[in-house]
């Protein structure tokens, strides 16, 4: 009797294609609570990032309009760091500069922050403290330059009158 060949095929047969993931599966025992877990912190992880990006855009926005002189006369950043600058004695001009970007600050949380939610109020008050930070170091940094051009010219006049 002559011998029909057979083939072993080489590949195994899967319902799993690259568009479809073939691993789903829900214990018939979990409750609603339990089976929907998973797409319910999914949902809420992205309303909490899409709420921050939210509120991140409005505290840019906000923060925008305290880099300028506001109406009641409060000093905006550019100001408070440009009078830092000028300042010849760092101590004086840091602690200026704080008594200065706090009054800023007060006057923002009084009008500026009326209507935010507390993801826009964390947002601002993050960014303005930090803008803040960079605002002092670079006042601070031409205050210590304006200090050596004083110590320089106080110098220049001593030996000055010492050869004359």
């Amino acid at each position: 009797m002559p011998k029909i060949p057979t083939f072993k095929p080489s590949i195994n047969m899967t319902s799993a294609s690259p568009s479809v993931e073939s691993n789903i599966s829900i214990n018939p025992s979990d409750n609603i609570y339990n089976a929907t877990k998973s797409l319910t912190d999914y949902v809420a992880n992205e309303y909490v990032k899409e709420a921050k990006l939210e509120a991140d855009n409005k505290a840019t926005l906000a923060l925008n309009e305290l880099f300028i002189n506001q109406e009641d006369g409060t000093k905006g950043l550019y100001s408070i760091q440009a009078e830092t600058k000028t300042n010849s004695k760092p101590l004086e001009a840091a602690a200026a500069f704080d008594s200065n970007v706090n009054k800023l600050w007060d006057y923002a949380k009084a009008n500026k922050l009326q209507g935010f939610n507390s993801f826009t109020q964390k947002a601002l008050e993050k960014k303005f403290f930090a803008t803040a930070g960079l605002f002092k170091s670079k006042g601070l940094l031409g205050s210590r330059q304006e200090q050596i051009l004083e110590t320089k010219k106080i110098t220049n006049d001593v030996v000055l009158k010492e050869s004359l």
